[in-house]
């Protein structure tokens, strides 16, 4: 399979896993915060919660949202994937040389010092200012990204990845169109708000 092909798909997986966990991965810039915000979530302290999205496959993990960096800086200013030894890099035009996942995995052990909106700006595709994260009206929650149904929605797609990845599968389903909008309600379970709640009136599902 060749290279930038590989790292494509990787990144279309990546799509769709942060889609079910509730972020925003649309291969704008400005997604990278998204990227930051799941880390931060997933990966507080810097080492993955054994329970979270990151905590089994690490390498095969980051590989995915590396490649989704790649390509979101790729689709802003151009460039070619191609293969460095083991890993993945992005020549950009000018000739300089990139490793995105390998500035994932600096993200995880650093934090902040490895910012990677701070990366992708340097490259070209600048994010903007961080969008923050709007309040929930009801109780002044913010909403979680990680419910019990998306949790476990993400994890099958990365599983599905990590086993189609050990099999070299030819071809790769592209990611859902689907989006994902928040909703406040005081009862779920009902039919205005069906999907598991996080604390009393906040709860997150499709529109």
């Amino acid at each position: 399979m060749a290279i930038d092909h590989d790292v494509r798909a990787g990144a279309d997986w990546a799509v769709e896993v942060l889609t079910a966990a509730g972020y925003r991965a649309d291969f704008s810039p400005s997604s990278l915060w998204e990227i930051e915000r799941f880390l931060n979530a997933e990966a507080p302290d810097g080492r993955p919660r054994s329970r979270g999205l990151l905590g089994k496959d690490l390498d095969v993990r980051v590989a995915m949202l590396g490649g989704y960096v790649g390509e979101v800086i790729r689709r802003r200013v151009g460039g070619t994937w191609v293969r460095d030894g083991d890993h993945a890099a992005l020549d950009l035009p000018g000739g300089a040389r990139i490793w995105p996942a390998q500035q994932v995995m600096h993200r995880l052990a650093t934090g902040a010092g490895g910012s990677l909106t701070a990366y992708a700006s340097a490259a070209g595709a600048d994010p903007g200012p961080s969008t923050p994260v709007l309040q929930c009206r009801c109780c002044g929650a913010v909403p979680a990204a990680d419910t019990k149904f998306r949790a476990v929605q993400s994890v099958l797609i990365w599983i599905g990845y990590t086993r189609a990845r050990a099999r070299s599968a030819a071809t790769v389903a592209p990611p859902s169109s689907g989006t994902s909008s928040r909703r406040c309600s005081r009862s779920a379970g009902t039919a205005s708000s069906p999907w598991p709640r996080r604390s009393s009136c906040c709860s997150t599902g499709p529109p």
